[in-house]
């Protein structure tokens, strides 16, 4: 009852807001224990969570208390990692295990919750921050949920593992992505890349025109309409670099007035010089990471002769 706040410390008053700003001048970790797990107002209990330094209570608050902004509060104080890794794994709390395991530094752990955890927005935010390459390698292998295969393939830079989901993957995007990745173009050659590409519907539109003894083939993207591979083939003409930038000014408003982009991030990784397989003239080319230029028309390609 009211008159009897009086006679006992303001912490234990009848008046929420009064309770509240005595416990935020409290510094007795023992008694702001006492308040996080005892008092029967969530907003004293967030204000003793928010200067208690206990971290197995913080812990047993994180997975236990009935308020979800206390649970929350009481989370974001925990550094432990053993403590953190036992309430990602635990608390019932879907936001609780959430901002534990993005506080884990624990590699061992995160791959268990990578692999094992039923709920796939934890798998997908365990990859994120995990560096492992063999547990991201499992991950885009096994697991059942797409999305999370996706993720774990953005980070893997196992050029045979990324080789292996580039050929047996069952969705096109998780393909796409292990693609547009460089690694494939050395383990599993361009075709595989090609088509996989192909198959996501990304890699269709062809287009090759001519100019002062090159002839030019560019790879374009159907749904972006941006340029991801250019190709000069020195057919009658010396093969030169400021002779390919020539021919590539030229075709770029010839690309242009089609509606076609080359991205200046292409241009900007510079010429590469090869010898196409069976060919009898030098190529330079410009590769976005994954692609190569099909040189056939087919399937589901639109060959354009400008």
């Amino acid at each position: 009852m009211a008159f009897l706040d009086f006679l006992r410390p303001k912490w234990r008053g009848s008046n929420i807001n009064v309770r509240e700003a005595a416990v935020a001048k409290l510094t007795d970790q023992a008694l702001l224990a006492q308040i996080a797990q005892t008092d029967s107002s969530g907003v004293v209990r967030d204000t003793a969570v928010e200067k208690l330094e206990d971290q197995a209570l913080l812990a047993q608050v994180a997975k236990t208390d009935s308020d979800a902004e206390v649970r929350v509060r009481a989370v974001t104080r925990l550094t432990d990692q053993a403590l953190l890794a036992q309430v990602a794994k635990t608390a019932n709390d879907a936001e609780v295990r959430r901002l534990a395991l993005i506080n884990l530094t624990d590699q061992a752990v995160l791959a268990q919750v990578a692999g094992t955890d039923t709920d796939a927005g934890m798998r997908r935010a365990a990859v994120a921050i995990l560096t492992d390459q063999a547990a991201l390698a499992q991950v885009a292998k096994t697991d059942s949920d797409a999305g999370v295969r996706r993720a774990a393939v953005e980070k893997l830079t196992d050029h045979v593992a990324i080789s292996e989901i580039l050929k047996t993957d069952r969705d096109s995007e998780v393909r796409k992505r292990a693609a547009l990745k460089p690694e494939p173009l050395a383990a599993a050659g361009v075709i595989p890349a090609r088509e996989a590409l192909r198959a996501a519907g990304h890699f269709v539109i062809m287009a090759s025109g001519h100019y002062q003894g090159c002839k030019l083939v560019a790879s374009i993207d159907a749904s972006s309409h941006e340029v991801c591979a250019l190709e000069v083939e020195f057919k009658n003409a010396t093969p030169s670099a400021l002779l390919a930038n020539r021919a590539l000014a030229a075709w770029r408003a010839v690309l242009a007035s089609r509606s076609y982009v080359v991205p200046d991030s292409l241009v900007s990784r510079g010429w590469n010089s090869n010898k196409s397989p069976g060919a009898s003239y030098p190529i330079m080319a410009l590769f976005s990471p994954g692609h190569d230029v099909d040189r056939c028309c087919g399937g589901s390609l639109r060959w354009d002769e400008f």
